[in-house]
């Protein structure tokens, strides 16, 4: 039999084109589900995406074209079985030849247009991360530029307004990709420069945990932004249903987790004082208690009555 040419798949990304092996027809039985379902629609990151009708009314020949296969088949058995034939073999090849070769144009009609669909649906679904690379790039390239100068870039509005920027991008991605979390996406930047300013002027010994917490919310954004590197070199490899990218969700869960403590405590600066006036006592009367160190650590109750 004659089949249609398979070029198109030439054009399909890296992740479709790992499915087909070359010069292979590739029946793959996922395409046929698809095409037998024919669900109108599917959610991503809870966006609903609509298939277009050439999609849907493909889908629908080629599933009927793979039930006209069969009943071709049964009736071809049953012909063979008889002890008369009343057809030849010769018009029994001609008949099967004729409905597999249709049975091919509809596959790679089908093939093509959802394969196509679901590619912009994807990449449509990666676009804050796509945005993120983006804005990432663009924030290494500042630094790189004022390192070569020699500058402090930290308070560079320039350079904080792509980190604000990364920070938004950051927070949408957050919404619809953190199951552990909240999904919170109104942390903004000042709780990053913030955490910096306080690294650069509190030391250890006047309050250790005001110090943890700003390199917990300094780290998590660092580890994103490395999370963004890596995905800048294929970003094929990012599940488009973002919460299945279990790196992506780990980061994202340290970010919201330090970040709206430092929401609620550095962005106050009433609250970040006392916050830093308390933890210095609390960590004085560690070093000297060593019950009361334990009761802080083990995070036992009895510390509400210890404390007054």
């Amino acid at each position: 039999m004659k089949t249609s040419s398979r070029e198109y798949r030439s054009e399909f990304s890296q992740a479709y084109r790992v499915l087909f092996v070359d010069a292979s027809l590739s029946y793959l039985t996922e395409i046929l589900d698809s095409a037998q379902e024919g669900f109108p629609f599917l959610y991503v990151n809870g966006e609903k995406y609509m298939f277009s009708q050439d999609v849907l009314e493909a889908g629908q020949k080629l599933f009927h074209g793979f039930c006209e296969i069969q009943h071709v088949i049964k009736n071809i058995y049953s012909l063979a079985c008889e002890e008369n034939p009343h057809a030849s073999v010769e018009e029994i090849k001609a008949d099967i030849r004729a409905n597999l070769e249709a049975f091919d144009k509809y596959w790679v009609t089908f093939e093509q247009l959802y394969v196509f669909e679901l590619m912009l649906i994807e990449a449509d679904a990666r676009r804050y991360i796509t945005k993120a690379v983006e804005i990432e790039k663009d924030i290494a390239a500042l630094e790189q530029k004022e390192k070569s100068k020699g500058r402090i870039f930290l308070d560079s509005k320039e350079y904080n307004n792509a980190r604000k920027e990364l920070v938004k991008v950051i927070g949408q991605i957050n919404s619809v990709a953190n199951p552990e979390g909240t999904g919170r996406d109104d942390l903004g930047v000042e709780i990053l420069i913030k955490s910096e300013s306080l690294i650069r002027r509190v030391s250890a010994t006047q309050s250790k945990a005001v110090r943890v917490l700003a390199d917990k919310i300094k780290k998590s954004f660092k580890d994103l932004r490395n999370l963004f590197k890596k995905y800048q070199q294929n970003i094929e490899v990012v599940d488009p249903q973002l919460r299945n990218n279990p790196d992506l969700v780990d980061a994202l869960f340290a970010f919201e987790n330090s970040w709206e403590k430092g929401a609620a405590y550095f962005t106050d600066a009433k609250k970040c004082n006392q916050l830093l006036q308390f933890s210095q006592v609390l960590e004085a009367i560690k070093e000297k208690y060593p019950d009361f160190a334990t009761q802080i650590d083990d995070r036992d109750a009895e510390i509400f009555v210890s404390i007054p």
